[in-house]
Order: structure tokens, then sequence, then C-alpha cells
């Protein structure tokens, strides 16, 4: 736990939960509920199809006594707003990145460069190993209940600027978000790596307030960052899990058996659409090509040469870490 405003919220959360999410959320185990999810992302975009699927299912599992109003495309604010809004009775339910609970945790960085080997690596380490467990247990001790982790897709580059190497790299003016692995991974390969929210990156590619950004194919396809970019490179220098996430205190006000219904609900939705992004990558590769851009396979030893010494210089306390995710069999 290491924000002020995490403290902050903490302190005042009791009080809001008094009155049980903002009046739409009760205890009973007789009455209705409605809790309020939130994500950033496109509603043209898989983490949108899979909340909606995980809303209806909910519904349809609870015999309508549970239903989970979703607001997606960013309408109820930032990565970071929606977040922190679960403390402030303002969500219940986030889909983000894990990598967004380290907003309250030193510990919570599961997008460092090329932790992952493959999508069989990540689907193991998040369900299959103790350090998937570990990285859910590290959420609770800051008091949030965490579930379902999907993936993503490994994340490339939509550039105006071509580049086939670390050297070549440098100077770029690319789009991060604002967690600090991504800030901190393009910083140290030498680039202007600027924090910038995903609502504003295809304005700042168009207007050349940036040259590039980074993320998976498929959402930058779904957002139309090829519309203002040359090139797509393949780096796969990052995967992270999309991941449900609620206050614990929240979540405890949830009866025992629509709490496992949510989680039950949030692995196999995202189990599904992890099989979805997998399977429809090289689909969505082939539509860039096809509109016109250049596809990019740089080198990618270069990029781990670079980084090598990142996680001991950087991102210390996870070096523990780190070493059990590459041991995990698959």
């Amino acid at each position: 736990m290491k924000k002020i405003s995490f403290l902050m919220c903490a302190v005042v959360i009791a009080g809001i939960l008094v009155s049980g999410c903002g009046g739409r959320a009760s205890s009973g185990q007789g009455e209705q509920m409605t809790l309020i999810l939130a994500h950033t992302n496109a509603e043209t975009d898989s983490r949108h199809a899979m909340v909606v699927r995980f809303s209806e299912l909910v519904a349809e599992r609870t015999n309508g006594s549970l239903n989970v109003e979703v607001y997606g495309g960013g309408v109820l604010g930032t990565a970071r707003e929606v977040v922190e809004g679960l403390w402030l009775d303002l969500t219940h339910i986030v889909v983000e990145g894990y990598n967004t609970v380290s907003y309250f945790s030193d510990l919570a960085f599961d997008t460092l460069p090329f932790l992952y080997d493959n999508y069989d690596h990540f689907m193991a380490v998040w369900y299959d190993s103790d350090m998937g467990r570990r990285w859910i247990q590290i959420a609770a001790d800051v008091d949030m209940t965490v579930f379902g982790p999907s993936f993503r897709g490994f994340r490339i580059v939509t550039s105006r600027r071509p580049f086939r190497n670390a050297e070549e790299v440098r100077g770029l003016r690319i789009r991060t978000p604002g967690t600090q692995p991504f800030v901190g991974t393009w910083q140290y390969l030498g680039t202007q790596a600027i924090p910038m929210n995903l609502a504003e990156v295809f304005t700042g590619l168009q207007q050349g307030t940036i040259e590039a950004q980074e993320n998976p194919i498929i959402l930058s396809f779904n957002l139309g960052f090829h519309e203002a970019a040359s090139y797509v490179i393949r780096t796969n220098h990052v995967s992270g899990a999309d991941i449900y996430q609620m206050a614990t205190p929240v979540f405890s006000k949830v009866p025992a058996n629509y709490q496992k219904i949510l989680i039950d609900t949030g692995i196999e939705t995202a189990k599904e659409t992890s099989q979805f992004n997998f399977e429809n990558e090289a689909a969505f590769f082939e539509r860039v090509r096809e509109r016109g851009l250049t596809i990019i396979d740089p080198d990618i030893e270069s990029f781990r040469r670079q980084l090598e010494n990142f996680v001991d210089d950087v991102f210390p306390q996870m070096k523990d870490i780190v070493a059990q995710v590459q041991a995990v069999r698959y």
C-alpha cells in the first residue's frame, strides 16, 4: 500500500459503505442489487464484449437479482479514475489491466518487459501456478478482490516512424499508459515516453504530438490507430492481464452465493476472451496490412539486451516475482 489517496479513501470507505453502494446495492438476499462496471476500452473491443457477456450471465444465474450495469469507452473516467472510484462508491467493478493495482501496491506489476514467453506461459502463470495466486493475494493485501484474468495479447507499436532495433528507437516520442512499468521501460530504451489518456492517443498521432503508441494489435486496430500511422512494429515486449477488480469492502457486502457467481462468471468469460484474442491476433495484423501499413518484425534480441538490467535497476522489489514467473512450466 503506497498511495496517500488510497489511505485517505480507506479512512472514509466505512462511512460510504454504510448506505451500501450509493443506495444501488443491498446485502439483503431477497433484494435486487445493481453493480456499476466500468472500463475504458471502445465498445468495439473484445474487453467490452467480455463484460457485456459477464453482465448477461450474472443476471441469468441470479434470476435477475444481481444486475451489472456496464459503462465502457471511458465514459466514467480514465483508468485511474475508475479504479480509484471503487473506493468512492462511483464504480463497483472495474475491468482494467492488473497493473492498475499498482496505484496501491509496489508489487502489482505484471507488465514488466519480456516477462511472459507466449500465450501458454501467460495462462499457466495466471491459472496454474503459485505466482498467479500470489498476484491475487497482493491485491487482497490492499483490500482489492480481483478475479478472472484475461490475455489481451502482446503489445506492439503503431508508429509514424520506422525502427528495426533498440538503437533506432532512441528519441521516439511514444505514448505509454501512466503506470510505472510502461513509462520506465520506454525511458530505459532512450525514448521520450509520454503518458497520455487512451482517448487522446488518436489525435496525438494525427497532430504529431506523439510519433507512436503501444498496445495489443486488436485494441490498436479497434481504436483506429492504424489510420494515423504508417508502421506496425511487432516488438511483443509486454503482455498483461485484464482483470475484474472490486474493493473488498464492497465485495464483502455481496451475498456469498452471488460472490461465487461473480468470480466463476468472471473466470469463464476471461478464459473465453483470452482464447478469442489469441486466435484472432493474426487476422488483425492482416487487416492493417490490407490498409497499406508496413509490418516490421524488429530485432527482438536487441531490445532484450537493452532491457537486461531493467528490473534490477528500476524495480528491484520485483526480482523474486520475476524469477517465479520465469520458472513456471507450460
